[in-house]
Order: C-alpha cells, then structure tokens, then sequence
C-alpha cells in the first residue's frame, strides 16, 4: 500500500489534531523546530505523536562542511527521537555552516571527489552515532557548482561507500533541471533509485526570466506531477511521498486534497510492494 505524509508546520496543527484524514500516514518533523520547545507547543506535539507516526527531517546537520560534528546536537537530536519513537532521520546533502558560522542557508556541494571523501568520513561517523542509516536529500542549487561528474554519480559514489539511504525531492530535481537547461527525467533516472527511502514533492516559484526558486508556498505544479508520474514506475516498488508546505496556507484541506491527487497518480501502477 502506498503512504503519503505531510510536513509538519504550526500553521495546520489544530486542524492536524481536530481532523482525521486517513491519506495522512505520517507527519515529517523538523527537530530542530520542536525539540527545544515547552508549555503549549509541547503538549500539542505530544497530541500529535498519539495521532500520527512521526519522521524526522533535520536542517542543520551541515553534513558537507569542513566542521566536525556537533555531537551535543545529534545527541539531542537523538533524545528527541527516542522520545516520539522515530525511526527515520533525514538530512540535506549540503552545508550550512563555515568556520562555526551558521548561514541560515542549504548551500551545494562540489561534485568532486574531494567532497565524497569528506562526506563519507562524516556520514560514518553521524550514522554510527545515530546507530540509523542517515537518509539525505537532494538540494537545490542556483549558480553552477563545481564538477567533476555528474550530481546522480556524486550521490551513488557516496550511497555506495556508506550505506546511507536517498530522501529524493522531485521538486529539486525540477528546479535544477530547469534552471540549468538539463533533462529532469534524465537526472532521475541516472539516480541511485534502488536507495531510495521516501520522496518529497513541493510547490515552486516561476519568476518573470524563468527562473524557478524552491518556495514551498505554491501548489505542486502539473511539470512535478508528469516528472512523478514517470519515475514512480522506474523506480518500481512503493515508496512513501510526502508534500512539503511552508506557507500560504488556506486550511489543511487543499493539502489533502493534493495528496489525494498524488495517490491517484501512483496507484494505477501495480509494483513490488
């Protein structure tokens, strides 16, 4: 049976905890915007872990920088896991501090051998903190980066030298594709998709050159929806999907009613379960 899941944003708790909405399979937590938290927020999380199966997706880990780990935030991070019962943990395949300096941004790595070399070090040793496979998303980047091979090989060099697992965002992949002049189908399809532990679609912003920035704000776009439609099946088993939401938001029901609109997509298909 396939699964299908929402981010987690204060905007739509209330409604997350009055409604049930049986498509919701399970909710995608940031820890680091809840784990810190007490008094009200903290009781209406606590609500929420009774209703839904959480999954955690981290924004600071900073996986590709030079820095060492920041044990202490794994560890709570950690604690915060055990706490809801949670299982998965994903992160970003980029950095997001420099010399200590926290840039508030997912900024892209080099393709290069280089940067696997640290990124595998790094990856080991979070993973075995963690003792979980880390599970990495695919990010957007809006100038040219550094290369030396594809992103798809990048991220099967490193997917085979660690063991890690894929959070892949069909929205990225768009994104880049388009921003770039590249072939989205083909990005995917080149993908190490065997690794592959959940998907994310989200909503772009079309600027007047062209340019698409990843907003979060806007409706899942007719090009994202054919992109899943054509990958879904390549990938050949069924994968969880989860839509991301950061603002704009009219009420937990035009959310719903898109992931209704991505179960009806996948679900003509008949794949290894």
């Amino acid at each position: 049976m396939n699964s299908f899941g929402l981010g987690l944003r204060k905007k739509i708790v209330p409604e997350l905890l009055e409604e049930t909405h049986p498509i919701i399979d399970f909710v995608e937590v940031v820890p680091e915007n809840w784990m810190n938290v007490g008094g009200y927020w903290k009781k209406q999380l606590d609500q929420l872990a009774q209703k839904y199966r959480f999954v955690a997706h981290g924004i600071s880990l900073s996986i590709g920088s030079h820095n060492a780990l920041n044990l202490k935030k794994l560890q709570r991070i950690k604690d915060f896991m055990m706490r809801y019962n949670i299982q998965e943990y994903s992160e970003h395949l980029c950095f997001s501090e420099y010399d200590n300096v926290h840039l508030f941004e997912l900024l892209p790595l080099p393709f290069t051998k280089d940067a696997i070399n640290l990124l595998v070090n790094k990856i080991h040793k979070a993973q075995d903190f963690l003792e979980r496979p880390l599970i990495l998303e695919n990010v957007c980047y809006y100038s040219s980066v550094e290369k030396e091979m594809s992103e798809a090989d990048f991220i099967r060099e490193i997917v085979q030298r660690t063991g890690c697992k894929i959070l892949l965002d069909i929205n990225n992949v768009y994104i880049n594709a388009n921003n770039h002049n590249l072939d989205a189908l083909e990005l995917l399809k080149q993908m190490p998709l065997e690794a592959v532990e959940y998907l994310h679609v989200a909503g772009h912003q079309i600027l007047e050159t062209g340019f698409i920035i990843d907003s979060h704000k806007q409706a899942i776009s007719p090009q994202v929806f054919q992109l899943l439609d054509q990958i879904y099946p390549v990938i050949n088993r069924q994968v969880p999907i989860l839509l991301e939401r950061d603002g704009n938001f009219n009420g937990l029901q035009p959310l719903v009613n898109e992931l209704h609109q991505l179960e009806n997509l996948v679900q003509q298909y008949s794949i290894n379960a």
